[in-house]
């Protein structure tokens, strides 16, 4: 070992010249090459996750990397974190998920986006999928919707109040709230229902409106139902759309506000028709402050310039331009909001056209909304009015299949 080291010592000492430069010039390229690295952000660190709609499914993934590098803005060394997002389309294809609709092909449809025909990349999906909360305690006093008792229209349809919310010159504006079947709960749900008729009632002699015996139906099921008289599009030569939609905000905040009964959390809307259109479009624009639980939109108007449908004589007395109905409209309106939807249309329905509703519920869709579409086939406006088109056994047959995505959306189980 001795001899050894003695020879190395002496290989060194006669090598010495042409030795150490190139030791030099290695170490100097190394560190040259380490700075360089550092500088520019080499990744250290790189992640996949996936992202989840708020049921769980996986709608996109996105891959961050993270790497070393100088800040720009002062002397220090910082990390720089990259992120690249690729979203999944909704679906590819719609889905029925009913089973006890009434002599009709009623389906639920989650219906795909415009892009649903581009290819998507492969997803492995994680091992465990993310925990969904829990409904709150109190949801558990309710029923599903195939339990509770069956609702007959024989009974006497009266209110358990009958509230003014407001008064516009001398008119005061009511509602009339229906109590559950089985007594006030701690904060209950409530269903707030617009009806229909054009915009069109009588304001002065209001007397609880053509959807009292839908609220009854509610009222029946274990939720505070409450029908909302709103001013007549004929109110006064000046009344248009927004002095209705102003009326409707009005009354949920009177709900929100005087009725310690209710869940503020949990209400939802219903409209029929042309209060399908109040509905939809109150929750759709922010400038109302209305942010429903849910909304149950049957046969809505959705466009009040649509001209395919016939009616366009009526949704001209809404507003006095084009412009105006157009803002008005709640397909033109559509934002991403936490408000689950479910819209009901017959697919005979001869006011609006049910390609126009396919459209939009593809739109709410494609902005990332909660919106199923409840469609049957043969049915014509306003099927689901009582005393109207359809016999009382065939609405309620409907609006119980209906129940069962109501019940998801509100977490019954």
């Amino acid at each position: 070992m001795k001899k050894f080291m003695g020879n190395l010592c002496v290989f060194f000492k006669n090598n010495l010249a042409w030795i150490l430069p190139v030791v030099s010039v290695i170490v100097v390229a190394a560190l040259v090459l380490v700075i360089f690295n550092f500088a520019n952000g080499i990744p250290v660190n790189s992640k996949t996750s996936y992202i989840y709609d708020e049921n769980g499914n996986i709608i996109g993934v996105e891959t961050t990397e993270t790497s070393g590098g100088r800040s720009d803005t002062e002397d220090s060394y910082e990390n720089d974190t990259q992120s690249s997002t690729s979203y999944l389309n909704s679906a590819s294809e719609s889905e029925p998920i009913k089973s006890n609709d009434i002599n009709s092909d009623a389906l639920v449809l989650n219906l795909p986006s415009d892009n649903s025909s581009s290819s998507t990349p492969s997803v492995t999906p994680p091992t465990s999928t993310p925990v969904q909360p829990p409904a709150p305690s109190f949801i558990s006093q309710y029923k599903k919707g195939s339990t509770y008792p069956k609702f007959s229209t024989s009974n006497n349809i009266v209110a358990n109040e009958t509230i003014t919310y407001k008064t516009v010159g001398t008119t005061p504006l009511k509602m009339n709230v229906y109590y559950p079947s089985d007594g006030l709960k701690n904060k209950n749900i409530a269903i707030i229902c617009f009806e229909g008729s054009a915009w069109v009632h009588d304001t002065a002699n209001w007397d609880g409106g053509k959807l009292a015996q839908t609220a009854k139906y509610y009222a029946n099921r274990g939720f505070v139902a409450i029908t909302v008289c709103h001013r007549s599009i004929t109110y006064s030569s000046d009344t248009d759309v927004y002095d209705l939609l102003e009326d409707c905000a009005d009354a949920y905040k009177y709900i929100e506000d005087n009725l310690d009964y209710v869940n503020d959390d949990y209400m939802m809307l219903l409209g029929e028709s042309a209060g399908g259109h109040l509905a939809l479009q109150l929750s759709l624009d922010s400038r109302y402050g209305v942010n429903p639980h849910t909304v149950v939109a049957m046969n809505p108007v959705i466009d009040l310039n649509d001209k395919n449908g016939g009616s366009y004589y009526l949704w001209e007395t809404t507003a006095s331009s084009e412009a105006l109905r157009g803002t008005a409209s709640p397909v033109n309106s559509i934002r991403k909001n936490n408000t689950k939807y479910l819209i009901v249309h017959g697919k005979s329905d001869e006011l609006i056209k049910y390609k126009t509703i396919t459209d939009f519920v593809s739109s709410m869709t494609s902005a990332g909304n909660t919106c199923e579409l409840y469609a049957v086939s043969g049915m014509k406006h306003a099927f689901l009015v009582f005393g109207y088109i359809s016999s009382d056994d065939v609405i309620i047959g409907h609006m119980q299949s209906m129940d069962t995505t109501i019940d998801n959306f509100l977490g019954i189980s």
